[in-house]
């Protein structure tokens, strides 16, 4: 069934709060994919890229930015479903810091179903892969690993994995590659 990709994404967050409301512990990561049991963290001067997926406005350039900023779109998606922004955020979020890029486009770790996810500017869901056992580290890819982020002056914390992601819907296909870069390394190459 192909629906459009408001439609689809609203019920994959109506699926998603029904699974939160009722029981947690029965959540069940909703892809799988090969990967080493190497964890990565951010370098102090790195941003992410993310290329190749069938959403433009996710193809770009992001960087950390500290759990206290909402991302304008997450909000947009609390307000229409009347949820409350900051206690939603927190409670996805838990504190963690998170990829702008400057459309507002944004990635970050759900800590309620233990996903990644990227999400378009308007707050719509478009991608998710598991946090846990990411690719072994490579260069190039987003799981280079050092002791901090991006300047946002929280702790040291995981980035999101080079492979492994999952469209939410066929409209999204293909799925991107995800890259951790160094600020002197940026182009335009995207």
């Amino acid at each position: 069934m192909n629906l459009p990709s408001t439609v689809s994404t609203l019920l994959v967050s109506i699926s998603f709060w029904k699974t939160i409301g009722k029981n947690p512990k029965f959540m069940v990561p909703m892809t799988t994919a090969a990967f080493s049991t190497a964890t990565a963290t951010t370098t102090a001067n790195s941003t992410v890229r993310v290329k190749g997926s069938g959403v433009e406005s996710v193809n770009t350039h992001y960087e950390w930015t500290p759990a206290t900023v909402i991302p304008p779109g997450f909000e947009t998606v609390c307000v229409q479903n009347r949820w409350g922004v900051e206690s939603t955020w927190k409670m996805l979020n838990n504190g963690k810091p998170w990829l702008r890029a400057s459309n507002d486009a944004y990635i970050y770790l759900n800590s309620a179903d233990g996903q990644w996810w990227i999400d378009k500017p308007d707050g719509d869901g478009v991608y998710v892969a598991p946090k846990e056992d990411q690719a072994a580290p490579q260069q190039g890819d987003a799981t280079s690993s050092s002791s901090s982020c991006g300047g946002t002056g929280e702790a040291s914390h995981a980035v999101p994995p080079a492979t492994g992601w999952r469209a939410l819907s066929p409209l999204y296909d293909p799925a991107p590659l995800v890259e951790l870069i160094e600020n002197s390394n940026i182009n335009n190459d995207i």
